[in-house]
């Protein structure tokens, strides 16, 4: 059984440039940590894991390219992209809708809570209409 678990959903569509962090909307569902200190945490564009130890991330953005090209997701944790944590889809042509699906397992080291978790989008311009992320403490 998880000991934690975070549901973030964004519908509302934001065009955003090759580079730009993509928005993760609110917190659906979770659970884990007290009212005021959750262990799975969304802050703006970003997740907090409060807790170190292991988490999988699960994330599907849904994109509708601006031109004729490969669409990035990549997840970074503390600034940096988590290795093999990259998807790229190819739109061919502009307005051509792509899923891009992200997915790993990240690590929080004993003594570093708050490690923040972010998705950013490269490759090309696109408008997001459709992100869901799930992170559950393992």
């Amino acid at each position: 059984m998880a000991k934690a678990a975070l549901y973030t959903a964004n519908d509302t569509a934001a065009v955003l440039t090759a580079g730009s962090t993509i928005p993760l909307g609110s917190a659906v569902h979770g659970f884990g940590g007290g009212c005021c200190n959750r262990v799975i945490a969304l802050n703006g564009n970003a997740i907090t894991l409060n807790d170190e130890g292991y988490y999988l991330v699960n994330a599907n953005v849904t994109a509708a390219a601006t031109a004729a090209g490969e669409l990035t997701g990549t997840l970074y944790q503390d600034g940096a992209a988590v290795s093999g944590a990259i998807s790229t889809v190819t739109a061919t042509a502009a307005g051509d809708v792509v899923v891009i699906p992200v997915n790993a397992i990240v690590r929080v080291l004993c003594g570093r809570r708050g490690s923040s978790l972010s998705l950013v989008l490269s490759g090309g311009g696109a408008t997001v209409s459709d992100v869901a992320v799930t992170v559950v403490k393992l």
